[in-house]
């Protein structure tokens, strides 16, 4: 097992790795993916996407990678491994079932793609055909091998994981570019995502046969009970994380039915801005989940788990912070800038700004989230919340967009809403029950959280944004851009370091800069 030291050495190495990553992914949606539809054409890359999302309806982490996680952490805190290997060889077990009978749906999609498609042309047909068959022969090998993230996460190894998302994503855009410079047909560029991402597998494989030296035992028996407490645990992990990103899937469909397309654009851009943010919050939300299940078994558990609380979510807000006061200052510009001036700027704008609200509060309770997964008595708790917050965003999107629109206002704001005030009340549960579900002490996690830095964020908003009205509303947006986004920057970073960071923590920002 890991030391304390080796361990903050690699979740430091792995959250930055991870911001990498972060970013890389972003520019290349940004600006490789525009490039790939212009060089293949829109109609052609759509066929990709549609033979991707069609694929994606039916492939999904069922919480399997989650569980393995928080079961392995638990028991390699107990150096309990006969468990270990128990638990990977019911998940392993789990997941070839569920392999088989997408197997079976999968060959159904192919045969019956005709009908299901009359819209396709012959040659569009063919090439949708092509190409689910690459997705669904990808994403059948691929599925059981997500455990191999849960493992690495586990045993933390943090830094090893998220460079191996940076490789994929170079590789990928290598072959992809390879793929546009050669004019090959469209569907290689799903043949260079396959390949980049089985190269990635069996990078994990061996990493984890030959450096963590784990594996499932097929031959033992584990008892009805414990496979029972790891289904329960999984399933109840997997409705977790269906429920917490439905609303994004429903809510564009109520706009389709009661407004326009165009509701829907302004709709879908804010959504994918959001899941950026969602991202950016959630790069570390894992990585303490070994380190919490060392925490259970010393004395004095509570008091230590409240301060890692503390220290992992003031972390956390402080940086989304940043990223939320930026683009209330600047997204304005920056969608212009991004859309060449469109005008579709105004809506999206605000719609971002609310749905990226929630993950601005909800993301720096991460490892309280992670407290509560280790115990696979408590999760369900969880689960009934998100289950509250899907069942009032269905009532809420229905209601607001149709008074939204009724009012002459734009609908995707109203339905931008629905998922705020939704999710808002999930989080209010959450909280109410967080300090008996964990221990930790919820007014000092606030206080020390929260309290500082929301003044900060917002006296930089307030005297910035009269600095644009007043002093700049007539520069070049594009200009404007750059040089406010700039400024807040360097503001926002000279503030929190002296109002809000603490003597221990710009301590242990000297040891990092020195070190590298």
């Amino acid at each position: 097992m890991m030391n304390e030291k080796s361990v903050r050495k690699n979740v430091t190495l792995g959250a930055t790795l991870g911001y990498i990553a972060f970013f890389l992914n972003v520019l290349s949606g940004l600006f490789f993916t525009p490039w790939l539809i212009i060089s293949f054409g829109s109609s052609q890359y759509g066929i990709l996407t549609l033979a991707t999302a069609l694929v994606n309806l039916f492939v999904i982490d069922f919480g399997l990678s989650n569980a393995t996680t928080s079961f392995l952490s638990r028991f390699r805190a107990e150096n309990d491994k006969e468990n270990i290997e128990k638990t990977l060889a019911i998940i392993y077990k789990t997941y070839f079932i569920i392999d088989a009978i997408m197997l079976i749906i999968f060959i159904a999609l192919y045969f019956l793609s005709p009908l299901i498609y009359k819209g396709l042309t012959i040659e569009e047909l063919e090439l949708f055909k092509k190409s689910l068959l690459i997705v669904a022969m990808f994403s059948l090998i691929s599925l059981p091998t997500t455990t191999f993230n849960g493992i690495i996460n586990a045993y933390e190894k943090f830094a090893f994981l998220k460079f191996t998302d940076i490789f994929q994503r170079l590789l990928y855009i290598g072959l992809a570019t390879a793929t546009i410079l050669l004019e090959l047909n469209v569907y290689y560029v799903l043949i260079s995502q396959a390949i980049s991402g089985l190269i990635v597998i069996a990078l994990k494989f061996f990493f984890i046969y030959f450096s963590i030296r784990v594996k499932p035992n097929f031959k033992s028996k584990a008892t009805k009970e414990f496979i029972k407490t790891v289904l329960f645990y999984s399933l109840t992990a997997a409705f977790i994380t269906i429920t917490s990103r439905v609303s994004f899937h429903f809510v564009p469909n109520v706009l389709g039915a009661l407004s326009t397309t165009e509701e829907v654009a302004f709709f879908g851009v804010a959504a994918m801005i959001e899941g950026f943010v969602f991202s950016f919050g959630t790069v570390i939300s894992t990585f303490f989940l070994a380190k919490l299940a060392r925490i259970n078994k010393e004395k004095n558990s509570i008091e230590k788990t409240t301060k890692l609380a503390i220290k992992v979510g003031r972390f956390q807000f402080i940086v989304i912070s940043l990223v939320i006061v930026g683009f209330v200052i600047v997204g304005r510009d920056f969608i212009k800038v991004w859309m060449r001036g469109d005008s579709l700027y105004t809506p999206v704008y605000y719609c971002t700004i609310i749905l990226s609200f929630f993950q601005l509060i909800d993301a720096p309770q991460s490892l309280l989230k992670n407290k509560i997964y280790l115990d696979s008595n408590k999760i369900k708790y969880h689960a009934l919340f998100e289950g509250i917050s899907t069942i009032l965003t269905v009532a809420l999107a229905f209601l607001f967009v149709y008074l939204f629109r009724e009012n002459n206002l734009n609908p995707s704001i109203g339905a931008a809403l629905s998922i705020l005030l939704s999710r808002l009340t999930a989080f209010t549960l959450k909280n109410i029950t967080y300090q008996k579900l964990t221990g930790v002490n919820m007014k000092r996690f606030w206080h020390d959280v929260y309290f500082k830095q929301t003044i900060i964020s917002i006296v930089i908003i307030i005297i910035t944004l009269i600095i644009l009205k007043f002093f700049l509303s007539e520069f070049d947006y594009r200009l404007r851009f750059l040089f406010m986004g700039s400024i807040t920057f360097i503001v926002y970073i000279i503030t929190t370091i002296v109002f809000n960071i603490t003597n221990e923590e710009k301590l242990l920002i000297k040891k990092i800069f020195k070190k590298s």
